[in-house]
C-alpha cells in the first residue's frame, strides 16, 4: 500500500510494553511509529532488527533505550532503507544532551547497505562548548557494510569495548 497506510497500520499494531525482541521487515512508511520512539514504552527491550524501510530518513531515539543490546539495520533487497541518512534525531536543547548516557548497554551494532547514511546523529542547534553525553560505553561489536558514511562519526571513536569491527 501507500506510505500513508503503512504508517497508520504499523501505528496501530503498537505491541506489549514488555517486548524483548522487535522485527520490522518492509515498512514504507516515512515516519517511524510513535510507539516506537517512547523508550518508557520499550524499557524492557533488548534487541532492535529493522529491514528494508524503504523512505525513511531517520529514526527516533533508540539511544535512551536502557536495555537494548543489539541494533541491526539493513537492506536486503532493492530500496530498503536506501534513503536512510542518520540513525538518531537529536534534540536542540543543549541541557537535554549531556543528561544521560546514550546506548547504555549496546553491545552489537551492524549496519548494512545503507548507501546515503551520512552519519549517526542529526546535527543539533548546540553551543560546541557543552560537554556531549558518553556513548556507546559497552560497544564491543560493529558491522558496518555498504555504508555512505564518508568520515567516521565521532560516535564511533574511542570505544574503549570494542573487540570487533568489521569495515
Amino acid at each position: 500500500g501507500s506510505s500513508g497506510d503503512n504508517e497508520m497500520l504499523l501505528e496501530g499494531f503498537q505491541p506489549n510494553a514488555n517486548l524483548r525482541e522487535l522485527w520490522i521487515r518492509g515498512y514504507r512508511g516515512e515516519r517511524i511509529p510513535s510507539w516506537l520512539d517512547d523508550n518508557h514504552y520499550f524499557s524492557n527491550l533488548e534487541e532492535i532488527f529493522i529491514v528494508n524501510w524503504g523512505t525513511c530518513v531517520c529514526f527516533g531515539a533508540f539511544g535512551r533505550l536502557p536495555h537494548l543490546k543489539r541494533l541491526d539495520l539493513k537492506r536486503l533487497d532493492i530500496g530498503g532503507l536506501s534513503n536512510l541518512e542518520y540513525v538518531e534525531s537529536t534534540t536542540t536543547d543543549p541541557s537535554a544532551l549531556s543528561a544521560a548516557v546514550l546506548f547504555p548497554r549496546l553491545e552489537v551494532l551492524i549496519l548494512r547497505c545503507l548507501p546515503k547514511l551520512k552519519g549517526w546523529r542529526t546535527m543539533c542547534a548546540s553551543s560546541s562548548s557543552v560537554a556531549g553525553p558518553i556513548i556507546f560505553p559497552r560497544l564491543r561489536y560493529i558491522q558496518l557494510r555498504s555504508v555512505g558514511l564518508e568520515i567516521v562519526p565521532e560516535e564511533f571513536q574511542g570505544l574503549s569495548s570494542l573487540q570487533y569491527l568489521g569495515i
